[in-house]
């Protein structure tokens, strides 16, 4: 009953509202959800690429895995064009559920039925993974497979609570799961770039953590059978992706590199120091629990990545995991994810990262889970009214956290001008107000006007909005003639000047331009306030203050002639 509820609850915070919390919508997003309609209605990705396994999205330096949009082309299909938005989000809600979970399943083989409880409902109040799991992201897939990996070892029958039991030195592994396995560790190369590390230093140590394992397994030929299987399939999995490792090494890891601070050409001392700190301030109090990640779209406002009680949690959970160290191996093996979580972000520019850090969600809520466990059996032994004091003080601590994190994501960003301008909502809006009429214009411009710090007006990858929104049947969008320039030659990201109909620029020369050899045309204008004078306007779109954010505005051939416009 209590699991039932706990995924209910995951179910009610995860599932409802995607259209507008977050805001719609982030580039990232609208990128992935645009392939994945593009796949769905011609098979190759916006770029004209067949069933790619990675995806060219938007610029030479940002690949990245296909697997996301792979998941999105049913909900496309089922919502409908006019409902890319919701479709590109929900996979991403919906393998949250899914990693809750598994996330106690994997607990309840390993540890018992209370701590997989705490654990799974620690992770469905998780601001980190409230954020994450609403976000149409590739990053959002990550938290499931270490988690995945330890269940499908456990069903499998791996010994993970330790050699030293008697049903650990007679080991039989089932081959069926040992496939998973391989298929879970496969997968997880399709998702992130951080996986790319994280999950070969996980399975390393594992692999080193149970060495007492390996001379039963492999006496047993069953279990040599799901040994064997288990590489197959993730080699299998794997192969197209070494494939274009090996041949366009450069292309797919360009983003990578980008970031790599093994790139930056600092000397070897200082090389060490800024990973070092960076490692380290995944652990910083700061982050963690107060002010989360300097990325905004990656955090909610004035939450940290994790709940205040995580604070008191997780220490308690570190004694209780040390104390159990001997009976049950596999408190080891957390205690090496939560050390190996932060890999990803400390080696780039921009660590702490909370996508590339976001495989530590699922050890953190464990061990917070089994510090409830400890302080409750503290509790215990001080007698009945101290336990009911403890156990008032949890729920109260759980449910105040909760309240405050579920109104400053669901109240505070989803309302706050700030957050709406940095998903470009304003502009989702303004082009759903002209779905109906684009067709009927030779031209239409979007701004690319950018403001900071009042009004704050960003123009990230605008182009993809058009293409999401309207949307743009994805066979014409390939046929069309594109223009686009890099602002220099380290720019991994293109920035796209015409595509078919549609202009990029609010530009002073390229408006006279257009009004000097093509004023004969219809030309509708999705404009900021200022950037256009003159015309018919036709709809203003305002911000969540009542701020004018755009102007639709209608220039048409006057009667007098070709050189002429209202």
């Amino acid at each position: 009953m209590w699991v039932t509820a706990v995924l209910l609850l995951a179910i009610g915070t995860r599932l409802p509202g995607l259209s507008w919390a977050p805001p719609p919508i982030n580039q990232d997003e609208a990128s992935n959800g645009y392939d994945a309609y593009s796949l769905l209605e011609t098979g190759k990705d916006r770029w004209g690429h067949a069933w790619p396994v990675i995806l060219e999205a938007l610029g030479r330096g940002d690949f990245r895995p296909a697997l996301y949009a792979y998941l999105t082309i049913p909900f496309a299909a089922w919502l409908g064009p006019e409902n890319l938005v919701v479709a590109t989000r929900l996979p991403a809600a919906l393998w949250g559920v899914l990693t809750i979970g598994l996330l106690y399943g994997a607990v309840r083989r390993v540890s018992d039925a209370r701590t997989a409880f705490w654990a799974a409902l620690l992770l469905v109040l998780s601001p980190w993974h409230l954020q994450l799991s609403r976000f149409g992201h590739e990053a959002t897939l990550t938290p499931l497979f270490p988690i995945a990996v330890v269940l499908t070892l456990s069903l499998a029958g791996w010994p993970l609570r330790g050699v030293g039991s008697p049903e650990g030195n007679c080991v039989r592994l089932r081959w069926v799961w040992m496939a998973a396995l391989g298929l879970v560790v496969g997968l997880s190369q399709h998702t992130y770039g951080s996986m790319k590390l994280f999950m070969p230093a996980f399975l390393l140590f594992g692999a080193v953590l149970y060495r007492r394992a390996w001379r039963p397994v492999l006496r047993d030929g069953r279990s040599r059978l799901g040994l064997a299987l288990s590489v197959v399939v993730a080699g299998i999995v794997l192969a197209p992706l070494i494939h274009l490792y090996l041949t366009q090494w450069s292309t797919v890891n360009a983003r990578a590199m980008q970031e790599s601070l093994f790139h930056k050409g600092m000397p070897v001392a200082q090389l060490i120091g800024e990973i070092g700190g960076k490692y380290l301030r995944h652990y910083d109090p700061q982050w963690m629990f107060v002010r989360g990640d300097v990325v905004w779209v990656q955090s909610i406002p004035g939450v940290g990545q994790l709940n205040w009680y995580m604070l008191a949690l997780l220490p308690a959970g570190l004694a209780g995991l040390i104390r159990q160290w001997r009976a049950n191996r596999a408190q080891a093996l957390l205690l090496a994810w939560l050390l190996l979580y932060p890999i990803a972000g400390s080696l780039t520019t921009s660590g702490p990262h909370a996508l590339r850090s976001a495989c530590g969600l699922g050890v953190l809520q464990w061990i917070g889970a089994i510090g409830i466990r400890t302080l409750a059996g503290t509790a215990s032994a001080a007698g009945s009214k101290r336990r009911l004091g403890a156990a008032v003080g949890v729920v109260a601590a759980l449910a105040v956290n909760a309240w405050y994190t579920g109104r400053q994501y669901f109240v505070t960003e989803a309302r706050s001008p700030f957050y709406q301008a940095l998903f470009q909502a304003d502009l989702c809006e303004a082009l759903t107000a002209i779905r109906d009429d684009w067709r009927g214009y030779d031209r239409i411009f979007i701004s690319d006007h950018v403001s900071a710090p009042r009004p704050y007006w960003p123009s990230i990858q605008p182009y993809v909005y058009p293409l999401l929104i309207l949307p743009v049947p994805p066979a014409e969008f390939q046929s069309w003639e594109k223009t686009y320039h890099y602002r220099n030659e380290q720019d991994q990201f293109h920035t796209m000047d015409t595509m078919g109909p549609f202009v990029i620029s609010a530009g002073r020369t390229v408006l006279e331009e257009h009004f000097r050899t093509r004023a004969h045309e219809r030309a509708l204008f999705v404009f900021r306030p200022g950037d256009l004078e003159g015309g018919r306007l036709l709809h203003v779109i305002r911000g969540p203050g009542g701020e004018e954010r755009f102007h639709i505005i209608e220039v048409v051939p006057m009667a007098g002639g070709p050189g002429s416009r209202e």
